[in-house]
């Protein structure tokens, strides 16, 4: 069995058919799942959605990461919901390796980057731009 589908697997028995579909289909059936957590405060199913959204990013493999960045991180910026809480579950190296892809999609609201950057850097203590 391929690693990520393994992965997958293990962290959401319940996701099976979107798994079998394929890793983009499993990371856009969890972009729904991490708002839920997020409005229930569920650190479990959080720390399981982000926690395989960055083992993906950081793989080797392109086509992991490409899944993770543009089926998953890339959607995170699209909603007021998600874009707050962004900065307390992606780590710094993730964040400026996603930067462009932040830029890219909020391209008609550079307002809502700079403010996405800034809170980024407030909580995390960092200094992109």
């Amino acid at each position: 069995m391929v690693k990520w589908k393994k992965k997958a697997l293990e962290l959401f028995p319940n996701l099976k058919i979107e798994i079998k579909e394929g890793i983009y289909s499993l990371f856009f059936e969890l972009l729904p799942s991490v708002r839920e957590a997020h409005k229930q405060n569920n650190k479990d199913e959080l720390n399981k959605i982000y926690g395989f959204a960055e083992w993906c990013f950081n793989q080797k493999s392109h086509y992991y990461s490409n899944a993770a960045a543009v089926a998953f991180y890339e959607h995170l910026v699209d909603r007021d919901d998600t874009i707050k809480h962004l900065p307390y579950w992606v780590k710094p190296n993730d964040f400026k390796d996603l930067l462009d892809l932040f830029k890219w999609r909020l391209e008609k609201s550079k307002k809502k980057y700079i403010e996405l950057v800034n809170n980024y850097n407030k909580v995390n203590k960092t200094k992109f731009h």
